[in-house]
């Protein structure tokens, strides 16, 4: 029964991780839902735990936002609730034990790939239209699942290209990269483009080695685009900040109403962009939203997360000559400074950037744990 279990489990997470491209966010959260229940049925991993200063700080992240619903002010009671569910939701997911993330990576990048070429193949006609016979007008590639919106789109095949740059073994490497490097070019989502890149040009100085590959190819295949297709960078300059700096002036003017502990995971505020007749309920920067929601007591606890995850990323990529999950996080942590509405409340691209690299980081951790009690074991006996 447990062996069989553990398959179940196993073909969930291949689901989930797959999901982030074929999944509908309503279809995406059952696949979640359904790898949290044979999870806990399978049985949940704590080995090492109670020594992990990231758990820890993981436990603390949570509480404090569960704690914030206590002082929020919203007249949608669902509000509340949301800001509740979520935190076991979390927990648990952190706590299920499965086998090497290397092949979850994997199955990322097949997704990406696959979703990609077909995306690529099925707008030919539309990218032929903008990219070579020109036609009027701007097009921006929707991607199937999450990335029907173009920006988390950009985000989740630039994670794709990232796995792909830094995570060994990959065969077509070259290939696979262009695919999903074109994908996330035609979603014109300046982000994660932005965030890219820099995640690049931070990852070569962590490593003490500027990886002339991958910037000179970025420079090249970038100045090449800007000569052949002008019109669409000045297209992405003249967007300017859609609305962002109206909505980051009112975070800060809530936050200076509430600056110890904001208006709680469950507020209702609002972000009014005037120049767009349009009203946000997110602040399209997750530090800013952490401000608001739970002050800078929740933010001192969110940065002190986030940068031990990063500590202990770097590490391991130190140790292995794996820079992925600090890819990642690095990469969550810049595209988060233009959008994203939080790392607590939602389960969708958010995890793959947080939720999923500290999940990676524990199950390495309880791996090495499980290692040294067996080698206590056997010095226990050879010293007996």
């Amino acid at each position: 029964m447990a062996d069989k279990l553990k398959i179940a489990l196993e073909i969930s997470v291949c689901f989930l991780v797959a999901g982030f491209f074929i999944a509908e966010t309503s279809a995406h959260r059952i696949i979640f839902y359904v790898f949290l229940l044979l999870g806990v049925i399978n049985g949940l991993d704590t080995k090492g735990l109670k020594e992990s200063k990231l758990f820890h700080l993981v436990i603390a992240y949570i509480g404090i936002n569960c704690l914030s619903v206590m002082w929020s002010v919203n007249e949608d009671l669902d509000e509340y609730w949301r800001g509740i569910k979520i935190a076991p939701f979390i927990l648990l997911s952190l706590l299920i034990s499965i086998s090497a993330y290397e092949r979850q990576l994997r199955l990322y990048v097949i997704a990406a790939v696959v979703t990609g070429g077909v995306l690529i193949v099925v707008n030919l006609p539309d990218i032929w239209g903008q990219y070579v016979s020109g036609s009027a007008g701007v097009w921006r590639l929707k991607a199937y699942g999450r990335g029907v919106n173009e920006n988390i789109a950009g985000v989740l095949y630039s994670v794709a290209a990232l796995i792909i740059i830094y995570h060994r073994g990959f065969k077509y490497k070259w290939v696979c990269l262009a695919i999903v490097l074109s994908v996330v070019f035609l979603t014109l989502s300046r982000g994660a483009i932005v965030a890219l890149i820099a995640t690049v040009v931070i990852v070569s100085l962590c490593r003490g080695k500027f990886d002339k590959v991958y910037m000179l190819s970025f420079a090249g295949i970038g100045g090449l685009l800007i000569l052949l297709f002008p019109d669409i960078f000045v297209y992405m300059i003249e967007r300017g900040t859609t609305g962002r700096v109206e909505i980051w002036s009112s975070a800060i003017a809530y936050f200076l109403e509430s600056p110890w502990i904001g208006f709680g995971i469950a507020n209702n505020l609002t972000y009014e962009v005037a120049s767009q007749g349009e009203t946000y309920n997110h602040t399209h920067n997750i530090y800013l939203s952490v401000l608001n929601d739970t002050g800078l007591l929740g933010l001192s606890i969110f940065l002190s997360l986030l940068g031990f995850a990063l500590y202990k990323a770097f590490m391991i990529a130190k140790q292995s000559e794996d820079y992925t999950l600090l890819s990642a996080l690095i990469f969550g942590s810049v595209f988060g400074l233009v959008d994203f509405g939080g790392f607590y409340t939602s389960v969708g691209a958010e995890w793959v950037v947080f939720w999923i690299p500290i999940w990676a980081i524990l199950q390495i951790d309880r791996h090495e744990a499980k290692l040294q009690d067996v080698r206590d074991i056997h010095d226990a006996e050879v010293n007996g």
